[in-house]
């Protein structure tokens, strides 16, 4: 089944699955930070994940199911 969002559920519960993965790691990030400065990769990942977490709320923004 498809929305009207063009995802289906089954495809849009993968995203917010994603989504909440990536916003655990996000804030384990954060606080492992408040105690000791990021490395530059552990920067750059930090950065992908806060994009892929747009790209994210973005298309689930637009889905609505049927």
């Amino acid at each position: 089944m498809t929305s009207s969002g063009g995802l289906t559920v089954e495809q849009a519960k993968n995203l917010s699955d994603e989504l909440t993965k990536l916003s655990k790691q996000q804030l384990q990030a954060l606080q492992t930070a408040a105690y000791m400065n990021m490395s530059k990769e552990e920067a750059a990942h930090y950065d992908q994940r806060r994009l892929r977490i747009s790209e994210i709320w973005a298309v689930l923004g637009k889905f609505k199911p049927r």
